[in-house]
C-alpha cells in the first residue's frame, strides 16, 4: 500500500472508529486513576476553608434551584459539600425553588449515608421541600424575627415543623450562619435579598457557565466562595480528600479532549498529505 493511498484512506475513513474509541477512552478514565493535575480555585479554597471554621453547631441554610438535568454537573460537587457540613457536625436547612429540589436533596442525603455520615432527621438536617416565588419566597424567608415559620408551616415529609427541634433554633436569617445553595442559574437573588440588607454570609455552586458571575461576587466580597461547574465539585472533592465521581469526570473530559485533539491532527495532516500526492 503506498504512502498516497494511506493518507486518502485516513482522510475517507468513517468516523465510527473515533466514536468507539471516545467510548473507550471514557470508560478507561474512570476505571483508571489518571495523573492530570485539578488546580483548586481560589474560591473553592476560599468556600472550603469557610466551611471548615465554622464552630460545630452552626447552622447553614442550603436553598438550592436545580432541575434533575444539571445533576451531573452540580450533583457531586453538592454532596462533597454537605459531607462536609455534616462532618463538621454543622446543621443543614435545606429548601428548594424548583419544584426538582426536594428529592435532589434526598439523594444527596442517600448517598451521604451509604458513606457513613451521620445525619439525624430533625436534629442535623431537616427538608422544607418546594416553596414557590424564588425571589418573594427568598425575601420572605429571611425576614426578621420570624420569616422561615411564617412561610413554612410542614417540612417535605408533612411533619410540622413545630416539632422537629433543629427549626426550634432557625426563625430566620438571624439564627443562620451560612447560605450555601446550589444553583443551575445565577446567584444574586440571595445576594440582593440577604446578603446585603442583612450581612449573611453566602457561598454558592452553580453551573459552569455561571462561573464568571460566581467569581465577579467572590471578587467584591459579596461570596465567601463557591463552586463552578464540575471542575469546582473535582475541587471539593479534593480538599475533603475523597476523589470522586467528578473527579473521575474532570479526568474523562481531559482525556476526551486530548484524543479529539490528535484526530483533528492527523485529519488535517492526510488532507494536506492528499492534496499535495494529486498535485
Amino acid at each position: 500500500m503506498s504512502e498516497d493511498s494511506i493518507w486518502k484512506r485516513i482522510e475517507q475513513m468513517s468516523p465510527k472508529p473515533l466514536y468507539f474509541l471516545l467510548i473507550l477512552t471514557i470508560a478507561v478514565s474512570f476505571l483508571v486513576p489518571m495523573p492530570f493535575p485539578i488546580k483548586i480555585s481560589a474560591w473553592t479554597q476560599s468556600a472550603y476553608e469557610f466551611t471548615d471554621s465554622l464552630p460545630p453547631g452552626s447552622i447553614i441554610l442550603a436553598p438550592n434551584v436545580i432541575e434533575a438535568s444539571c445533576w451531573g454537573e452540580c450533583g457531586y460537587g453538592w454532596i462533597a459539600t454537605w459531607q462536609h457540613y455534616f462532618e463538621n457536625d454543622c446543621k443543614v436547612v435545606a429548601l428548594s425553588l424548583y419544584k426538582d429540589g426536594p428529592l435532589l436533596c434526598e439523594r444527596v442525603i442517600d448517598e451521604l449515608e451509604s458513606r457513613g455520615v451521620q445525619i439525624e432527621y430533625g436534629v442535623n438536617y431537616v427538608n422544607l421541600g418546594f416553596i414557590a416565588g424564588i425571589n418573594s419566597a427568598i425575601a420572605a424567608l429571611v425576614e426578621p424575627p420570624e420569616g422561615l415559620h411564617k412561610v413554612v408551616s410542614t417540612d417535605y415529609f408533612g411533619n410540622p415543623i413545630d416539632t422537629l427541634p433543629l427549626m426550634d433554633e432557625v426563625r430566620c436569617i438571624d439564627q443562620v450562619d451560612l447560605i450555601a445553595s446550589i444553583s443551575s442559574g445565577w446567584g444574586e437573588d440571595w445576594v440582593g435579598l440577604a446578603v446585603i440588607p442583612y450581612g449573611a454570609k453566602y457561598m454558592y455552586s452553580i453551573i459552569g457557565a455561571g462561573t464568571p458571575w460566581l467569581i465577579n461576587e467572590y471578587d467584591l466580597g459579596l461570596a465567601v466562595g463557591g463552586l463552578g461547574g464540575l471542575k469546582g465539585g473535582a475541587e471539593y472533592e479534593i480538599l475533603i480528600g475523597r476523589p470522586g465521581i467528578a473527579v473521575k469526570s474532570m479526568n474523562a473530559i481531559s482525556t476526551t479532549h486530548i484524543l479529539i485533539i490528535l484526530a483533528i491532527i492527523i485529519g488535517n495532516i492526510a488532507m494536506y498529505m492528499s492534496k499535495r500526492s494529486s498535485e
